[in-house]
C-alpha cells in the first residue's frame, strides 16, 4: 500500500511540475518552424464532467449488486446470521410438539406434520411461517450455490429467542434498497502544447506563437500579422501559451433498487456540481515594442500615433482596445490574461434499467440513459471558453452494465470480480455561437480586419461628386469604419453529435471490508455536425488586409503628386479620397497582399489588392490620378490602386465550416481505487468510503505532415477523488 501511495505521489508531482516548467518558459522567439496541425479549430470541447464511468463505478458497486431480502446480494457472514436466527426461531416455536432435531432442509424446510402441529397450537402464525418457508428455501439455495456447506448451518442450534419478533422481522414486506454517495474530485489537464496546436495550427511552435508587424525584416512564414490587432508595423513579440483546465467536482449519486416493484429493475441519478477554470496562461515576451505610427491612410485618414496603440498582443486581444477607424473592439475569440471560471451543475444523468441476469455470481443489464443539460452552451466570446457539461445538449441512449465473479475464497472473505459498463448516447441539436474563418483565406482569417463600404452617391447638381472616385452609382468607396472580421463571422448554429461512448473495465479485489480496484476507461465521440442558422448582419463589408484606405488628390484636379500630398496633409477639402481597396481573396492571417515578398511596387501604392486598378478621380478632367498620401511614395505618373469591382464578404458559403466543428475525440484512462466498507449486520445502512486516482490521455493525432490532418479535441488530464456513501 505504501508503494502505491508513493507511486501516485511521484506521478502527480511529475505532472504538476511539467506544467509549471512549461508555463515559466517563454523563449524570445521560435525559429524552428511550425509544429501545429494544418486544421486548427475555433472551439475546444472536451468530455463532460458528468461523463466519468470510472468514478461512477468505484465504491458503491458492491451495494448496488448485493443479494438481500428482495433478491439481491449480501456478504456471507450476514447471510449465515439470517439462517442461524431462523433455525433457532423454528426450534423455539415448535418446541411443544416438534423435536429439537427438526432443522431446515434444502428439500423440506419444515415438514407437513410439523407445520400442522404449529397451526394447531399457534394458528395466528400460519401466514408468517408459510412466508418464511419460501424465504428459507431461497436462502438455502443460495448457500448451496455459493456459501458454506449446508451441514454447517443444519447443526447450529442456539438458545431460544423472542420468536414472535423474529418472525415479524423476517416476514415483513421487502424494503427498497439503494446507495447514496457524494464524491469530491479534482482534475487538472496536462500536455498543454496539444491544446495550443489545436487553436493556432501552423502558427504554433512548441507552444509559442510569433507576432510581427508588416515592416519587420525577415518575417517568419507563420508570424501572425501584428497590424490586424492595432500593433505597430515594426512590432515583434512571442507569446507562449500553457493552457490548463481545472475542475472541482462535487458529484451527487443516488442508486435505487426497484426490484420490489419491477423484478431486477433499478433507477439512478447523477448530478455533479462543477467549478471549472480555464486558463491559456499567456506569457508574452516583447522583442520590439515598436515606435512607428500607422501611416496616413492606412488605419485612418491621419497618422495613428504609437501612444494610442496597444502595448502588446495580450492587451490587444483582450477586447478593450480601439484605434484609428477601428472603433468596434474585438467581441469574440478574445484571449484573457487570466483564468476564467464558471460554477454550475453539469448534465443531470438519469438511468432506468433492468438486469436480465442477476445472481450472486454475475449480473447483466441494460438501461435507458439520458442527460438533462444544466451546463452552459458556448458563446464564442473567448477563444478558450470555460464549459461545464456537454455544451447544453440533451442526451438519450442506452447503457450496459455487468459483473462476473472470477474467483472466491469464502473462508477468508476474499473475492475477485470483473466489471464492465458501457454507455452510448446521441447528443441532440441545440443553439450555440460559433466563429468562422473564410474558405479562401485559411486559418485564423476571422482575425483579419474588415472594412465597411458604401455606394458613392451622385452629386445633387449632376455629374460626379468632388472628393470621390469616378463611376458613381454602382461604385463603392470606403465608409471610414474598420472592425475585426470575427465580429461578423460569429454565427448562431445548430450543433449536434451523432454518438458519444464511454466504456469502463475494472478488476475489483475484495478482502473482508477492503476493496482494491484497477481499471481502464475509454471515452470517444464523433465529430460535431454544425449547421449555420444565421445570416450576416452587415452586407457591405470586405477584408481590408494590409490595404491603404485613402488616397490624395490635388485641388483643381491636376496630376501633381506633390500638390496632392501637401493638400492631403493640410486637409484641404476634397483632397482626401476614400478608396475601394480590399483584399478579400488575398489576405491571410500571416500576410496581406501589399507587403507580400513578391511585390515589386511600394506597398503604400496598394499593389496587392483584389481586382487592382489605378484610381480615377471624379472631376471634369478625365483620368486624373489619386496618389498615395504618404510623402515620397510614387510620382506624377503613378497613382494609388483601388479595387474594381468590389466583392463583399456577405455569403455564408464563404465561411469555413470545418474550423468551427469540434472534431472527433478519443481518450484512454487508467485508474485505481481503494475503499473500505462497514458491514453493519444489525443495521440496514452500510457506509463506505473510498479514494481513487486517474490519468487520462488524449488520442493520438494524425501525422501533421498530411494535407487532411485532423486534430483531436480530447483532453489529457489527471484527477483525484474521495468518495463517501451509504448503502441502505
Amino acid at each position: 500500500m505504501k508503494k502505491i501511495i508513493l507511486l501516485i505521489t511521484i506521478l502527480v508531482t511529475g505532472l504538476y511540475n511539467n506544467q509549471f516548467l512549461q508555463a515559466a518558459c517563454c523563449p524570445s522567439s521560435c525559429a524552428t518552424g511550425s509544429t501545429g496541425t494544418r486544421n486548427p479549430r475555433t472551439i475546444f470541447v472536451p468530455r463532460s464532467q458528468s461523463m466519468n464511468a470510472a468514478r461512477d463505478l468505484c465504491g458503491e458497486q458492491q451495494y448496488i449488486n448485493q443479494f438481500d431480502m428482495c433478491g439481491k446480494y449480501i456478504d456471507a457472514k450476514t447471510l449465515r446470521n439470517h439462517i442461524d436466527a431462523l433455525n433457532t426461531n423454528y426450534c423455539s416455536l415448535t418446541k411443544p410438539t416438534i423435536s429439537q432435531d427438526t432443522h431446515i432442509d434444502a428439500s423440506n424446510s419444515l415438514d407437513s406434520d410439523a407445520t400442522l402441529a404449529l397451526q394447531e397450537q399457534r394458528p395466528e402464525m400460519t401466514i408468517a411461517v408459510n412466508a418464511e418457508q419460501k424465504l428459507i428455501n431461497s436462502i438455502i439455495q443460495a448457500i448451496h450455490d455459493k456459501m458454506a456447506p449446508l451441514e454447517q448451518v443444519k447443526n447450529n442450534t442456539q438458545t431460544a429467542v423472542d420468536h414472535q419478533s423474529d418472525i415479524e422481522y423476517v416476514a415483513q414486506p421487502p424494503h427498497m434498497h439503494g446507495c447514496f454517495s457524494l464524491t469530491a474530485e479534482y482534475t487538472r489537464s496536462f500536455r498543454p502544447n496539444n491544446i495550443t496546436d489545436y487553436f493556432f495550427g501552423q502558427a504554433a511552435c512548441n507552444g509559442c506563437v510569433n507576432f510581427s508587424g508588416s515592416t519587420v525584416a525577415n518575417r517568419g512564414t507563420y508570424d501572425i500579422l501584428a497590424d490586424y490587432f492595432g500593433l505597430p508595423q515594426d512590432f515583434q513579440s512571442t507569446v507562449c501559451f500553457t493552457p490548463r483546465i481545472q475542475n472541482f467536482i462535487l458529484d451527487f449519486d443516488l442508486y435505487l433498487d426497484l426490484d420490489c416493484w419491477a423484478h431486477n429493475s433499478f433507477f439512478r441519478v447523477i448530478a455533479p456540481l462543477v467549478y471549472t477554470k480555464w486558463d491559456l496562461n499567456p506569457c508574452e515576451n516583447i522583442i520590439n515594442e515598436g515606435v512607428a505610427p500607422f501611416p496616413l491612410g492606412y488605419m485612418a485618414q491621419d497618422e495613428v500615433p504609437r501612444a494610442s496603440l496597444p502595448t502588446g498582443v495580450i492587451q490587444a486581444m483582450g477586447g478593450c482596445v480601439t484605434w484609428g477607424d477601428m472603433q468596434t473592439p474585438l467581441q469574440y475569440g478574445k484571449i484573457a490574461n487570466h483564468g476564467r471560471g464558471l460554477i454550475r451543475f453539469s448534465d443531470i444523468v438519469l438511468m432506468l434499467g433492468w438486469n436480465f441476469i442477476n445472481n450472486e455470481n454475475a449480473h447483466m443489464g441494460f438501461a435507458i440513459r439520458s442527460a438533462l443539460p444544466a451546463g452552459n452552451a458556448p458563446k464564442g466570446e473567448y477563444l478558450f471558453e470555460p464549459i461545464v457539461g456537454n455544451c447544453g445538449h440533451f442526451e438519450l441512449g442506452l447503457g450496459f452494465t455487468s459483473h462476473l465473479l472470477l474467483w472466491q475464497c469464502a473462508e477468508q472473505d476474499k473475492a475477485l470480480n470483473l466489471y464492465f459498463d458501457v454507455n452510448g448516447t446521441h447528443l441532440f441539436s441545440n443553439k450555440q455561437i460559433r466563429t468562422f474563418d473564410f474558405v479562401d483565406n485559411n486559418f485564423g482569417s476571422r482575425y483579419i480586419l474588415a472594412a465597411k463600404f458604401q455606394k458613392i452617391q451622385p452629386d445633387p447638381d449632376g455629374g460626379n461628386p468632388p472628393g470621390h472616385l469616378a463611376n458613381t452609382g454602382e461604385h463603392y468607396e470606403y465608409a471610414g469604419s474598420l472592425l475585426p472580421a470575427i465580429n461578423l463571422t460569429a454565427m448562431c448554429c445548430d450543433v449536434s453529435i451523432a454518438l458519444q461512448a464511454d466504456a469502463v473495465l475494472k478488476l475489483a479485489y475484495t478482502h473482508k471490508n477492503f476493496e482494491f480496484d484497477l481499471g481502464y476507461n475509454f471515452w470517444g465521440r464523433t465529430k460535431e455536425k454544425v449547421i449555420i442558422a444565421d445570416e450576416f448582419t452587415e452586407d457591405e463589408f470586405s477584408l481590408k488586409g494590409d490595404a491603404f484606405m485613402y488616397g490624395a488628390a490635388a485641388p483643381g484636379c491636376i496630376n501633381n503628386i506633390l500638390t496632392a500630398q501637401a493638400a492631403y496633409a493640410a486637409d484641404v477639402p476634397n483632397s482626401r479620397i476614400p478608396l475601394a481597396a480590399m483584399e478579400d481573396e488575398i489576405a491571410t492571417l500571416f500576410v496581406g497582399g501589399n507587403y507580400a515578398d513578391d511585390q515589386n511596387s511600394p506597398p503604400q501604392l496598394n499593389p496587392g489588392l483584389d481586382y487592382s486598378t489605378e484610381t480615377a478621380l471624379a472631376c471634369l478632367t478625365p483620368n486624373t490620378l489619386v496618389y498615395s498620401p504618404i510623402p515620397g511614395i510614387g510620382d506624377n505618373a503613378t497613382g494609388i490602386e483601388t479595387s474594381n469591382p468590389v466583392n463583399f464578404t456577405n455569403d455564408i458559403t464563404e465561411l469555413n465550416l470545418n474550423c468551427a466543428i469540434s472534431p472527433s475525440a478519443i481518450t484512454s484512462k487508467i485508474f485505481i481505487n481503494a475503499s473500505y466498507n462497514w458491514h453493519c449486520d444489525e443495521q440496514r445502512a452500510q457506509p463506505f468510503i473510498c479514494s481513487g486516482f486517474e490519468v487520462e490521455f488524449d488520442g493520438k493525432r494524425k501525422d501533421i505532415g498530411c494535407k487532411t490532418c485532423e486534430p483531436r479535441s480530447g483532453l489529457s488530464q489527471w484527477g483525484l477523488w474521495v468518495k463517501g456513501g451509504v448503502g441502505f
